[in-house]
């Protein structure tokens, strides 16, 4: 029979209801402090080491939040039974879920939360957030997990559990570090040792997972297909991880699967760029990015689902500057009737830029600008697209694609009519799929998937250098 928990004072604490049950022990409820739950240890998990890292712990105390809320379940008080530690106190998210049930369409589904992409990535920001105040004061999570991560339904605010588990250095002793000794290997480096201290890194390569999945519906970043020898690629993503089995790597040895490859393609460049720094350790190594930088990496797609910017992680929340208030919109004058123009104030408006010399103006600017933002946002898409083709046919694919659209956008600004032009387009179309299919052909020898796979990817390459180049093309002519 149990024994009265006390804390240390010597005040009694009222262990309730049974929250969660796990490897090293039971988290309960606190009769009378509902803001606070205990975390007992089971009778072999109670050690000298493990109280000694505790009292450092408690020591530390960061009390980090956001919006007021608290980010982590940090003990901040040691429980006994009789003169034994047996575990300690610490702060309760009311109404929160694991991070694991976020990771998917369906599980949000079942778990009843209707997110988009945008709060999603608004939800790893700020756990990315969460990881930078840890590193500064230097603690790291080490057994990065999305079990070990609660969200709030009501507002999406994290909180990190299982603390104890953290690698952290004492306070009071600098030499004395606490390392990290458990790991899920899904969500670990490769060259992560249990048995030594860990760096910022570690933590930042499990970020960058959790990350992938919250984006990309939940598929793991080494899951990659091997085209040549997929019935004997290892199944267990911890072996996968060791053999560099990137979805997205630059060596392409594998390739991502099709739905986390659309998916993929519509990130924006800077999210995917943190992305496979972070994670393609054969081509960077351990020089991963922090997560501060993994964090502004993804402000493209988080800004738009928040209302207020949040605040950050810290240890004391100031209130800022009241804004102003707008100032009222400007009245707009009132519209005077036309009068019929005299000649001589006709001429005295001669050197202004209206009529159909300014309109023309206005319209190649507009035309220039559109197909600038069209040549930057296909960029990124036609990158992705060519690393894919074998060299022998990547800088043929590139050329006749200029060639084509430079064709293309001649015949635009010469020809009359709209069915000159329709036919024109389809002309080009089919010769350009003629040339893609020859060029295969001579390159492969054969028409194998991986053929008919690079056919396609030159064909929508070419198509998209094609349709950048008419455009500049077209301008060019019109300018001239």
């Amino acid at each position: 029979m149990r024994q009265q928990i006390t804390d240390s004072l010597g005040q009694p604490v009222r262990i309730g209801r049974e929250i969660s049950q796990g490897g090293e022990g039971g988290v309960y409820e606190i009769q009378g402090d509902p803001s606070r739950c205990a975390k007992v240890w089971h009778p072999d998990k109670r050690s000298r080491e493990r109280v000694v890292k505790l009292q450092a712990m408690c020591r530390i105390q960061p009390s980090l939040t956001i919006q007021g809320l608290p980010i982590l379940a940090w003990p901040d008080e040691i429980l006994y039974e009789g003169a034994e530690p047996v575990g300690y106190r610490m702060p309760k998210a009311e109404n929160a879920i694991p991070l694991y049930n976020y990771l998917t369409q369906a599980r949000r589904k079942n778990a009843g939360v209707n997110m988009g992409q945008e709060n999603l990535a608004l939800l790893a920001q700020r756990i990315a957030l969460i990881f930078n105040a840890l590193h500064r004061n230097s603690c790291n999570v080490g057994d990065v997990n999305p079990l070990n991560i609660l969200v709030r339904r009501d507002n999406q605010i994290p909180i990190i559990i299982d603390i104890d588990s953290f690698q952290i250095q004492d306070p009071a002793n600098t030499n004395q570090t606490f390392p990290s000794t458990v790991g899920n290997p899904e969500y670990q480096p490769a060259e992560r040792d249990m048995n030594r201290p860990i760096g910022a890194s570690t933590d930042v390569f499990g970020l960058a997972v959790i990350t992938y999945q919250l984006l990309l519906d939940g598929q793991h970043p080494f899951m990659g297909i091997d085209p040549t020898n997929e019935q004997n690629a290892p199944a267990e993503l911890g072996s996968r991880i060791q053999s560099g089995r990137f979805a997205h790597a630059r060596e392409r040895s594998w390739l991502p699967r099709p739905k986390s490859k659309s998916q993929w393609n519509s990130l924006p460049m800077p999210t995917r760029k943190s992305l496979i720094q972070a994670l393609d350790h054969r081509q960077h190594g351990t020089a991963r990015p922090s997560a501060q930088e993994m964090a502004d990496a993804l402000e493209d797609l988080a800004a738009p689902a928040r209302s207020n910017n949040p605040t950050p992680p810290t240890q004391q929340t100031a209130p800022g500057p009241q804004p102003r208030p707008a100032p009222p919109p400007p009245r707009r004058p009132r519209t005077q009737p036309a009068r019929p123009q005299t000649l001589a104030h006709q001429g005295a408006q001669g050197n202004t830029r209206e009529g159909v010399g300014g309109k023309s103006l206005k319209f190649l600017i507009t035309a220039l600008r559109v197909t600038t933002e069209m040549a930057i946002s296909t960029y990124r898409w036609t990158k992705d697209t060519l690393i894919g083709i074998p060299p022998s046919i990547r800088w043929p694919t590139i050329v006749m694609g200029l060639l084509n659209g430079l064709l293309l956008g001649t015949w635009i600004t010469t020809l009359g009519s709209i069915s000159d032009i329709a036919i024109s387009i389809a002309i080009i179309l089919v010769l350009w799929g003629i040339a893609c299919v020859f060029i295969t052909h001579k390159t492969m020898g054969r028409w194998p998937s991986d053929g008919e796979r690079c056919m396609i990817q030159g064909l929508l390459a070419g198509l998209v250098i094609s349709g950048v180049m008419a455009g500049v093309t077209a301008i060019y002519i019109l300018l001239s």
